[in-house]
């Protein structure tokens, strides 16, 4: 089950909970060539050391949050070859800190294989503590006015085809269900 926050003023929405020990979510292989990933992102308990895994395309491409000191830093690791434009809350930049959602962008102008999809664990390993929802994956490259928008206007929408997107706020039990119709959905693993 997802658990409730405030996305703004008189918005609640739905989180997924990943606690570090043995939560996680896989959808398996999307058949996608990802040039976008985006999705709201909230540390838990700190950022004090330490790295979480937040999204794994297919073990060798992924995006971590990396402890610097008191706040966290968004980092892109394989994607090998592209050039990567990481935004955090509508704006360039990777930086978080602990305590509030963050909305993060990634994008690539090539696109990368997302053939082994699973949040909050590194191909099998490596399971990590955070709140996330919202996640989104493109074939598309955004433009910063298009990041702008997801950043602004969310899940209410933001004028961009997406190839999967997993809100979290319709779900019960095992399954996150896909939003887009015919794509895969997640399997969550002790998520609470």
């Amino acid at each position: 089950p997802a658990r409730s926050h405030l996305i703004r003023a008189g918005q609640r929405g739905r989180d997924w909970h990943y606690d570090g020990t043995d939560d996680y979510s896989t959808a398996g292989d999307l058949s996608l060539s990802v040039k976008t990933i985006a999705f709201r992102v909230k540390p838990v308990d700190g950022i004090a050391s330490g790295t979480a895994y937040l999204i794994d395309l297919n073990g060798t491409d992924y995006i971590k949050l990396s402890a610097q000191g008191l706040t966290g830093l968004i980092q892109t690791v394989g994607f090998s070859g592209a050039a990567i434009t990481k935004y955090v809350d509508g704006s360039v930049g990777a930086v978080i800190s602990d305590d509030k959602f963050y909305s993060v962008v990634v994008v690539s102008d090539t696109g990368f294989s997302a053939s082994d999809f699973e949040i909050g664990r590194l191909s099998g390993t490596g399971n990590s503590e955070f709140e996330i929802f919202d996640v989104r994956l493109s074939d598309q490259e955004l433009t910063a006015g298009q990041v702008t928008n997801y950043h602004t206007f969310g899940v209410s929408g933001d004028a961009v085809t997406w190839s999967d997107w997993w809100k979290s706020d319709d779900q019960s039990g095992v399954i996150g269900r896909n939003t887009i119709g015919g794509r895969p959905s997640l399997t969550h693993t002790n998520i609470t």
